[in-house]
């Protein structure tokens, strides 16, 4: 650590101590956190992660889950930007301090797998992370301790996937189930959201009816509460969840068997390159990205040297319009209007759970057209229809000309005599993009021309996309 213990209390802007109930107390800048004075609380479900393969949670996966769990919570509640602070100056990078019980400390406390933590969470959130673990004194969950008598686990090979519910998730998980990877497939979720429970769970019940493959859905359900009251006026970025993601899947797939954990996202996505010079660093998701991605790996195999699951991003040199592109069954192109991609999903509006103008719903409408599959999306969903014959408010157009100008430069940077070398120099980002892809069983030269053809063709299939009524913002960007 960069700090010894006492300087390191001196210097957080956020201290989180955890008890065995999974009882948050919290110092901001030394003083008490309070919201309506309020106790803040959170609880995890896990038991599903070994009910369904009959078996139980080693100690060290608890802890694991736990420290997840934890860091999540701390990142939710540390907010960078102080309730009455100005609006505009940057409160990015902050300063935490978790304290956390668990089973087995002297395990954690090793100086090299505390320091990869503290890497991998800086990767994730660009926060320094001071660590401090301590021996659990309670009881264990019952995940920990008991077995289901018949379970029905997932038949041999295993592939275990993220699955959010979002078009990516399920063109990936179509692609991966028709080329035969496994003979079952675990598919995992994490997090409140009761609607995105909805999506999933019908989602997959029109797949298994489909698709001769085993479809294991497994939810772990988890909760933030004070005083038994869900808190929502949290930090809105909240750049952990990548981290937590891939830890529960992580766990989840070790305990299914399976060697392996995808996650489907597009490669455009995965890289997720700023769509303006204002985004710096992680203010940009780095949930899949495989620099994030390759970090975590390295952390796995410190924390499950026997069995930790190697971690897949099977569409990383694929554009969204080519996952969709890849659904050729019409039934399997008959439920893309199940899924869902909005970033504010559900709307408070009812019957349109999406509000098409973010850029999630953007990126979902263009990748459609681009398969041309745009029929099979369900527009009524949308608040807002990009497409329709009126504008939008100029205020909803601030993603799609984002979206347009970042098009424009990647095409400025394509059209140069070396293509590679502009598009580092306007995105470095892109260079340790490269160096990471020897998990996509590349070499970062190969990589180099893989990513130069990823963009132009997802350069080519914006030009599919009818924005006529926006041409003033192609014109602009060009």
């Amino acid at each position: 650590m960069r700090h010894s213990d006492q300087e390191a209390v001196a210097a957080a802007d956020f201290e989180f101590s955890v008890d065995d109930a999974g009882q948050l107390s919290a110092l901001v800048r030394g003083e008490r956190l309070h919201i309506d004075g309020a106790c803040h609380s959170y609880a995890v479900d896990d038991t599903r992660m070994t009910t369904e393969f009959g078996t139980v949670l080693p100690a060290v996966l608890a802890d694991f889950v736990d420290l997840a769990l934890a860091v999540y919570v701390a990142d939710r509640l540390a907010l960078r930007r102080p309730p009455h602070a100005e609006r505009y100056p940057l409160h990015w990078t902050r300063q935490l301090r978790l304290r956390l019980p668990m089973r087995q400390p002297e395990f954690w406390r090793d100086k090299t797998l505390t320091q990869a933590i503290a890497t991998v969470l800086w990767q994730f959130t660009e926060d320094d992370w001071q660590l401090e673990f301590v021996p659990r004194e309670g009881g264990y969950r019952r995940s920990e301790t008991q077995a289901a008598l018949f379970p029905l686990g997932p038949e041999p090979p295993v592939a275990a996937a993220l699955f959010s519910g979002g078009l990516d998730s399920f063109a990936g998980l179509c692609r991966d189930i028709e080329s035969a990877l496994a003979r079952s497939f675990v598919l995992i979720a994490f997090g409140t959201n009761i609607r995105m429970h909805d999506v999933r769970d019908k989602l997959v019940k029109e797949l298994r009816t489909l698709y001769s493959q085993r479809l294991q859905y497994i939810e772990v359900p988890f909760r933030l509460s004070r005083n038994g009251r869900s808190y929502h006026d949290d930090e809105r970025t909240q750049r952990s969840r990548g981290f937590v993601y891939l830890a529960i899947g992580a766990v989840t797939a070790v305990m299914a068997g399976s060697q392996s954990l995808a996650m489907y996202e597009n490669g455009v996505g995965c890289i997720n390159l700023p769509y303006t010079a204002a985004q710096l660093g992680a203010q940009n998701s780095r949930a899949a990205r495989p620099d994030a991605v390759a970090a975590m790996a390295d952390l796995l195999s410190m924390v499950m040297p026997t069995n930790a699951p190697k971690l897949r991003l099977p569409c990383l040199f694929s554009t969204k319009g080519e996952l969709c592109a890849g659904l050729r069954r019409p039934e399997i192109i008959g439920l893309i209007h199940l899924t869902m991609s909005c970033d504010g999903f559900p709307l408070r509006q009812p019957g349109k759970p999406q509000c098409g103008v973010c850029t999630s719903c953007v990126l979902r409408q263009q990748a459609l057209y681009g398969a041309g599959l745009h029929s099979a999306d369900a527009i009524d969903s949308y608040s807002v229809d990009l497409l329709g014959a009126e504008l939008p408010a100029a205020e909803k157009l601030y993603p799609l000309r984002a979206m347009v100008d970042q098009v424009a430069t990647l095409k400025r940077a394509l059209a140069s005599p070396d293509p590679w070398r502009a598009l580092v120099h306007q995105y470095p980002e892109l260079a340790t993009v490269a160096a990471c892809c020897q998990s996509t069983q590349q070499d970062p030269v190969a990589a180099k021309g893989s990513l130069v053809r990823l963009y132009q063709r997802y350069c080519d299939e914006w030009s599919q996309f009818p924005i006529r009524l926006y041409e003033p913002l192609v014109s602009s960007a060009t």
